[in-house]
């Protein structure tokens, strides 16, 4: 979350109307994040979190929020965000033409992820593994980082991307024509996260209470999902830590089981979950131009050593 859409706390009330809520007693912006503006209002007995989309591409909203409704009718066994409703029955309306949503804030708050135990990490596991279960086969557009998206940002970044790192450019191209080469078809299926990181888990009195953030969610490979958990749960920024890897497959297969194909596929799906890191960080950080920057910076280098440490790694898995 971070500030980049000003508004002030008359015009927060003016919104908040708009979706049935009186006056605010207290409003805050929130600093934190990358991409989005968000507002916490404040009441009695209940906060909300406005949010104002500073991408603002209406197909890509209107799945997100398909995608919460979904969630809001098939998971009961942890909160998930759902916006509120206009008195027109609209789920949002529009703020110096950017989309304004409300939603009412979950119960819990995030673990840093260097502070992850073990058996939140089981906890984070056995929630992913239910979202899979219960949307396996679910008809959806594509996740934000499918294969060919991978390529549509390659192809966005490549003209600066040799101009500053020649090698790199090198070595994307090749990774990306092995994973475009070598996808399989057949791996199961659903609607996936794709972007589970610490910060978008609640966590109350030891027990998960939340998920968030779906703004990257669509129809993907479980696997990739899991790939992504491990690449941002189960690392500190040295090493894969191998109890935490082990905890958080030990909580997704306690309710759904990998099939004999996602385990052969294992190493794929880290590797191209690695290259989404590694693309979306050159993007948004090391390549970046524009007025909208996302933050804090995050070091593509990172990823560079991860393709090196993936081998070893599936020695734990196998």
């Amino acid at each position: 979350m971070a500030q980049y859409t000003l508004i002030t706390p008359k015009q927060l009330s003016k919104l908040a109307s708009q979706f049935g809520l009186p006056v605010p007693v207290k409003t805050k912006g929130i600093v934190e994040g990358t991409v989005n503006t968000y507002y916490r209002l404040d009441y009695p007995k209940k906060s909300f979190f406005l949010k104002v989309d500073e991408v603002a591409k209406l197909p890509r909203l209107k799945k997100e929020i398909k995608i919460l409704k979904i969630l809001d009718k098939k998971i009961k066994e942890f909160q998930t965000p759902i916006p509120l409703k206009t008195a027109n029955q609209k789920f949002f309306v529009f703020y110096h033409k950017k989309p304004i949503l409300l939603f009412k804030q979950i119960p819990g708050i995030s673990i840093d992820q260097k502070k992850l135990s073990p058996a939140a990490l089981k906890q984070i596991g056995k929630a992913l593994g239910l979202l899979h279960k219960k949307t396996k086969n679910i008809s959806l557009p594509e996740h934000r980082f499918s294969p060919q998206e991978l390529k549509r940002v390659y192809f966005q970044i490549r003209k600066k991307l040799i101009k500053k790192h020649p090698a790199i450019d090198l070595m994307v191209g090749q990774w990306l024509k092995i994973i475009l080469q070598n996808k399989n078809k057949k791996i199961p299926s659903g609607l996936i996260h794709a972007d589970l990181f610490a910060e978008n888990i609640l966590f109350s009195r030891g027990k998960l209470t939340g998920m968030l953030d779906f703004e990257a969610a669509g129809f993907g490979p479980f696997l990739f999902d899991i790939a992504v958990g491990i690449h941002a749960l189960c690392h500190n920024q040295k090493n894969f830590i191998k109890p935490r890897v082990q905890a958080f497959l030990t909580g997704y297969q306690s309710v759904r089981v990998l099939t004999k194909e996602e385990k052969s596929s294992f190493e794929y799906y880290l590797f191209e979950s690695a290259l989404r890191f590694l693309l979306t960080r050159l993007r948004d950080f090391e390549l970046k131009d524009g007025a909208i920057k996302a933050s804090p910076f995050k070091d593509y280098r990172e990823y560079l050593v991860r393709f090196s440490e993936i081998p070893s790694l599936m020695t734990w898995i196998n």
